[in-house]
């Protein structure tokens, strides 16, 4: 039975489906099929004789111009180029080479997911001059094996001599370290202080390969928000975003700093990137498939004078999976939220810094009120996370698709909610606001400090201070904090008393309290941090805010006014979150604005 990576069974079926070979209910049987024999689709759809391995590979030939291949693998005793073109990369690329002639590669194929990795076979081989020509999937199949037999073999012969050399560790317990997920990063990374230098040195294309396929997965099981890839005149590194701080990670360094080129190349082949061009920014995105779920990353590739840096910012579905009431707002202001989002008409903006958490916030009020009969649309840049029945359209300013154009074509497709990513214009804003008054719930962002200066943002892009209070109904400005770790909190003697109070703290109050903080331990990796809360205000306007936003007033007499109805700052919030020990005074200075 044919063992085909969930990638490669994905993009097969969709390639049988195009081509017409078999019917819709041939593909529900065998569907069926494949989950009680736990095969992939197309071995069920080859063993229930729907389709046949020549039915395939005509149709691939027939499809992308190519030809049936005339050489056998089974007859291949010296393979071309293997010192190049490692045993794991054709594994990986399912891509064999089978003749050289001068400058140019002969190669067969199986399946189309093979043409994926065309790019990769031509730089790590220094030629454009690749033909192709194809073999049936059994063929490709038995070979792979071979290879992957073969492979084991040394590998196993590997871990015998380390053994013996070692003499420190059963070679069950080596088998079993480089054996989970971090296998790809452990085989580069653990232990190199004790090898040499050329150990680092790419002999072949999969050594970066792997290398780049092991930073991301390993991120995405961190829980890394963004991946940092930069290069200094003396060395590289490789920094995790992780709880909103950037950390650096040591054992990426050596072998980063001598295949940098290499590595930024691979990430512009990932993201479709012109990986020629050296001078100017680029911008693109990678579909990564891990184990049981798609995580897309966002790449963004900028020159500096030392190279090329790479950012990725990872796009984990999991992370869209938090409703409302997981955020953290108390009830009392989650109910105005609710009481706003499901309300026929008006703007909500979230309001906050750059990863405070105002896209998950929106897509949890989205997902709160999605279903059959509202009609949503989103306008987004990125489009982050897939939400099942509303339409989100990518924002594409160098084709002319504005915020602003998206707003004004959304209007004509008859929609009860529209959420728009980013105010940023005068222009977005008018049509936000005019949108939100003629029966349309609007759900935006805006890059301002809190609650009430956003307020004064709109007045100062020309907005008039009667359309704000006529269309604005809620502010909900945010922050993240990381939260002191339960489990190794204890009194922070270093704060002051005078510190204290100067962060808006009464006598009383200091004398009742000791702030906190998490010294670390095994449950936090000694970081002294345990995730992250959300420290939110709310500002729901009512007849006495309207009435003050009428009159030019300061950001200071909203805030006033917004008091007598209940209204906390996110420094008052912030300031009983350091009583109640749930976060330190340092983490309080780095995510707050003072009052």
């Amino acid at each position: 039975m044919l063992n085909l990576r969930k990638d490669t069974d994905r993009l097969l079926t969709e390639f049988i489906k195009s081509s017409g070979l078999v019917s819709e209910e041939n593909i529900k049987n065998a569907e069926e099929l494949s989950k009680v024999l736990m095969c992939p689709l197309t071995s069920a759809l080859i063993r229930s004789n729907y389709v046949s391995e020549d039915q395939i590979a005509d149709s691939f030939c027939n499809s992308y111009g190519l030809t049936r291949s005339k050489v056998k693998l089974s007859n291949i005793k010296v393979r071309p180029l293997q010192d190049t073109i490692t045993d794991q990369f054709i594994i990986k690329s399912r891509i064999v080479p089978v003749d050289k002639t001068g400058d140019k590669i002969y190669v067969v194929v199986a399946d189309p997911s093979a043409l994926e990795s065309f790019n990769n076979m031509q730089l790590i081989s220094g030629t454009n001059l690749v033909e192709a020509s194809v073999v049936n999937l059994s063929e490709m199949h038995e070979y792979l094996e071979k290879l992957k037999t073969r492979m084991d073999n040394d590998f196993l012969k590997t871990l015998d001599i380390e053994a013996e050399e070692e003499n420190t560790k059963p070679i069950a317990q080596t088998k079993s370290a480089v054996s989970n997920s971090n296998a790809v990063i452990s085989d580069y990374l653990l232990g190199e202080n004790q090898k040499k230098e050329a150990r680092f040195k790419v002999s072949a294309g999969s050594d970066v390969i792997e290398f780049v396929d092991g930073i991301i997965s390993n991120a995405v099981a961190m829980g890394v928000s963004d991946i940092h890839i930069e290069t200094f005149r003396d060395a590289s590194q490789v920094r995790y975003r992780k709880d909103g701080v950037l950390q650096a990670i040591e054992e990426f360094t050596e072998f980063l700093t001598y295949n940098y080129s290499a590595i930024i190349t691979r990430l512009k082949i990932l993201a479709n990137l012109d990986i020629s061009e050296r001078r100017l920014p680029q911008d693109g995105a990678i579909v990564s498939q891990m184990a049981d779920k798609t995580v897309d990353v966002r790449v963004s590739i900028l020159p500096t004078v030392n190279g090329e840096r790479a950012v990725m910012r990872i796009l984990d579905p999991d992370a869209a999976n938090f409703t409302l009431g997981e955020l953290g707002i108390p009830e009392k202001s989650l109910a105005k939220i609710r009481k706003v989002i499901h309300s026929p008409q008006g703007l909500m903006l979230v309001t906050g810094p750059t990863g405070s958490g105002k896209s998950t916030t929106l897509y949890a009020a989205l997902k709160e009120i999605n279903e059959p009969g509202i009609n949503i649309l989103t306008a987004e840049d990125p489009v982050e996370y897939d939400l099942k029945g509303v339409g989100q359209v990518q924002v594409r300013d160098s084709i002319g698709l504005s915020f602003a154009a998206a707003l004004r074509s959304f209007l004509r497709q008859d929609p009860e909610v529209i959420m728009v990513g980013e105010i940023r214009d005068k222009e977005t804003s008018d049509i936000a606001i005019k949108a939100a008054l003629t029966g349309h719930l609007v759900l935006s962002t805006l890059h301002t400090n809190d609650a009430a200066s956003t307020i004064t943002r709109l007045i100062n892009m020309g907005v008039p201070n009667y359309l704000i209070t006529s269309a604005l109904a809620l502010v909900l400005a945010q922050r993240l904090a990381r939260k002191n770790c339960p489990h190794c909190t204890q009194d922070d003697n270093l704060v002051k008393k005078e510190t204290l109070i100067d962060l808006g703290f009464t006598e009383e109050e200091v004398q009742n309290f000791k702030p906190q903080k998490s010294k670390g331990c095994e449950r936090c990796n000694d970081t002294g941090v345990k995730g992250r809360m959300g420290i939110h205000e709310i500002l729901a306007l009512n007849a006495n805010l309207r009435e003050v936003i009428l009159t030019n007033a300061t950001e200071r007499s909203i805030v006033d006014t917004a008091k007598k109805d209940g209204f906390e700052t996110m420094q008052e919030v912030g300031r009983r979150f350091i009583m109640e020990g749930k976060i330190s005074v340092e983490e309080y200075k780095r995510v707050l604005v003072l009052d």
